[in-house]
């Protein structure tokens, strides 16, 4: 299995391993799955396709900016999410303390929040 890194993230881990001997990457302080059209329909959601925030961790970024379990994030920064690996990717292009605006639906709503983005718990890195 192979996967590409966008040259901008190759070239900003690079200058972080050279500068702090560690790269920090962002977290929202959510866990989610994909929504496609049989899961929304499964589940009686408005939207047929992004990520389903199916747990918020409590105190994170999200829960400050008032993101709740059963939401579905459709953008961020007005990246259309079609998927939870959209989301994960995206998140790669910013770092701990950046800004993110976060489009949600809620019950059929359409709402936006802005959730300042933490440093991903060491307990979270892979190996």
């Amino acid at each position: 299995m192979g996967f590409a890194v966008p040259i901008n993230t190759a070239k900003r881990v690079k200058d972080e391993l050279i500068a702090k001997g560690e790269v920090e990457y962002a977290w929202m302080g959510v866990v989610g799955r994909t929504v496609d059209a049989d899961s929304a329909a499964e589940l009686g959601l408005a939207v047929d396709h992004g990520a389903l925030v199916e747990e918020v961790l409590n105190d994170g970024p999200s829960d400050r900016a008032g993101i709740k379990k059963g939401d579905v994030i459709i953008a961020l920064d007005g990246r259309e999410i079609k998927e939870m690996e959209d989301v994960t990717a995206a998140l790669l292009d910013y770092k701990p303390g950046d800004k993110v605006k976060v489009k949600l639906n809620r019950n059929g709503e359409e709402k936006e929040v802005e959730v300042e983005l933490g440093k991903r718990p060491q307990s979270l890195e892979r190996s």
